[in-house]
């Protein structure tokens, strides 16, 4: 008869997996344009993101980022899912996934309030110049295609 393990020895188990980095961010779209943001430590622009903290669930990380980001929470209830994208390891980066969820609330702009610590400034780009702005870099150009409606939505994207 086989082994049943205890709760003790699974969770000791599950320890020594690997872990992989987890994201969450929002895609805020009005008039065929989708809000994206641009941080000072990065070459690129993203939309409202972060790293999802222990204990948080995605769609949590990603309403609080957003706050934090741009001072506009849209609240948990408000997101919906769109995809979830898999990074794989490049350049010496580790593979990765990102919980992308669109909001079913836009900001005006005059209630973004941004994080000087972290965002440079922001804009509303047309979904056909996301790659351009992205530099082609992670989900962005797919989720834009997907949110133009040329391509599906998908729940696993390999970037």
């Amino acid at each position: 008869m086989a082994h049943i393990f205890t709760d003790a020895e699974n969770i000791a188990w599950q320890k020594t997996l690997p872990g992989k980095k987890i994201s969450a961010c929002v895609a805020y779209v009005r008039d065929g344009h989708i809000l994206m943001v641009k941080a000072n430590y990065k070459s690129r622009w993203t939309f409202p993101s972060g790293i999802v903290d222990e204990n948080e669930s995605p769609i949590a990380a990603a309403a609080r980022e957003s706050g934090e980001e741009i001072g506009f929470d849209p609240g948990v209830e408000n997101l919906e899912f769109i995809t979830v994208a898999y990074g794989t390891p490049r350049n010496g980066y580790p593979d990765h996934l990102k919980f992308i969820f669109r909001s079913r609330v836009n900001p005006e702009d005059a209630k973004i309030v941004l994080q000087e610590s972290e965002i440079e400034e922001y804009a509303w780009i047309a979904l056909d110049e996301v790659a351009e702005y992205a530099g082609s870099f992670g989900a962005y150009p797919q989720v834009a295609a997907m949110l133009m409606g040329k391509m599906q939505l998908a729940s696993y994207i390999e970037t």
